[in-house]
């Protein structure tokens, strides 16, 4: 059985079907009201005819909806609103927010499986990453398996260090059976 929470160190649990999860407190944001730029490397936003301020964006469900539900927060972690939608944003805009995104959950795609390897209470995972190869070590592989949406996986090694598998029926054949003997 796949475990689709995070854990406690994590976000919450997502259980909620789209359609039905109440729209999260606190201010909504217009997309039309809202512009973003990345100035000193840093993301800025100014609502209206405001002041340019920090801000950072986070994703309060980012297993089962990562294109909704995104807060914008200060430098001081304080929320100021969420945009619903990513996708009513403008091309250029959404891609600032997608960037700040990608930045704070890094999570390498797994391409390939090359092989796995138990060792005592451990396996031992060799892959191929969209950011290159990788080792890494697992314990309780079943308890660190979730699937926030059929066939996506979410893989968390023994430092807490998690590898995305998207779609496994994008995986080749050899992938899929080293993938079906651990899951």
């Amino acid at each position: 059985m796949i475990d689709d929470s995070l854990g406690p160190s994590a976000e919450p649990a997502e259980a909620a079907p789209e359609e039905s999860r109440p729209a999260p407190e606190g201010r909504t944001l217009d997309p039309a009201e809202v512009l973003f730029r990345r100035e000193t490397g840093r993301l800025q936003m100014r609502e209206g005819d405001g002041e340019w301020r920090d801000v950072s964006a986070l994703r309060l469900f980012p297993l089962s909806e990562p294109e909704r539900w995104i807060s914008v927060v200060d430098e001081k972690q304080v929320e100021i609103g969420v945009f619903s939608d990513l996708r009513a944003l403008e091309p250029e805009q959404r891609d600032l927010i997608e960037e700040e995104l990608r930045r704070r959950y890094l999570a390498p795609a797994i391409l390939e499986i090359i092989s796995i390897r138990h060792r005592y209470d451990v396996t031992e995972w060799t892959v191929e990453t969209d950011r290159g190869p990788a080792v890494f070590m697992m314990r309780s592989v079943q308890e660190k398996v979730k699937e926030p949406r059929p066939r996506h996986l979410i893989l968390e090694d023994a430092e807490g260090n998690r590898y995305d598998i998207p779609d496994i029926e994008a995986l080749d054949p050899v992938s899929r059976r080293w993938l079906d003997q651990e899951v």
